[in-house]
């Protein structure tokens, strides 16, 4: 609200003791209009009697001057015990850095950047005492510069245990299984590699196999033994006094034959 106030004539007219001094340009009703825009609800209704807007300013300013007491007593809380080793990030911290640093600057206690500087370097992990040394050593000034290099080395890291990741250590890398890649082959004349129609019917016909390979010079078929065959059946698979063919038609097959 006090923005508001100011991008206006209005901040001109309410002074400290509540005078309306003769430099407004906007009437009493348009002052009134913007503060009561900016306030709550219940304030609204709450402070729905009162005409003049110097009158409802310093009633606001007053009531709210005391949450400051309440707001620093926390935020000096939140400040004291805030550690960089508490949070997953560097962004995280940072965030909530900046959140409590407006709360004291509301209350008029804001830190400053050594402050800040030293907040973070003594809150970071036992782990980490090297590259806190190595941080103090550039001897930072500005709180927003020491945060981008963390940012900066928050990322290399992650970067690093990815890599790392990807396959145990002194293991080669995996082959390429794309199928682009698997049938990558050399220009030979044709547009994306293909072969031509020519090469590939020779290569189609020059793996053709013969419908019947026993045909053709040099190959006959072997002549059936008739002796081997069975009396009963006519089958070569088995001798006559094994055949388990039933008589009926041990009787049709020899019929068949011309045998009684």
């Amino acid at each position: 609200m006090p923005k508001s106030l100011r991008s206006l004539p209005s901040m001109a007219t309410i002074t400290l003791h509540g005078l309306w001094t003769s430099r407004s340009v906007l009437r009493p009703v348009g002052y009134l209009f913007i503060i009561r825009h900016h306030i709550h609800p219940d304030l609204k209704s709450e402070y729905l009697q009162e005409e003049s807007p110097s009158t409802l300013f310093l009633a606001l300013k007053t009531r709210y001057e005391q949450q400051k007491a309440v707001v620093l007593t926390e935020a000096l809380h939140d400040w004291t015990h805030l550690r960089l080793q508490d949070f997953k990030s560097i962004g995280e911290y940072n965030h909530a850095a900046h959140k409590i640093c407006s709360k004291l600057r509301f209350c008029e206690k804001e830190p400053t950047e050594g402050e800040k500087i030293e907040k973070t370097l003594s809150t970071m992990l036992p782990s980490d005492r090297i590259l806190q040394q190595q941080y103090r050593a550039r001897n930072y000034t500005v709180y927003s510069e020491l945060i981008h290099m963390l940012l900066q080395a928050e990322k290399h890291d992650e970067l690093l245990a990815k890599n790392g990741s990807q396959r145990p250590v002194g293991a080669q890398p995996l082959p390429e299984v794309h199928l682009n890649a698997a049938n990558r082959q050399k220009f030979n004349g044709t547009p994306g590699g293909k072969q031509s129609n020519f090469e590939h019917k020779r290569k189609r016909n020059g793996n053709r196999r013969s419908r019947y390979p026993g045909k053709g010079k040099g190959t006959s078929k072997p002549r059936l033994d008739k002796s081997k065959l069975c009396n009963k059946c006519g089958c070569s698979t088995h001798s006559t006094e094994k055949c388990t063919m039933p008589k009926h038609l041990v009787m049709l097959y020899q019929q068949s034959q011309g045998h009684k």
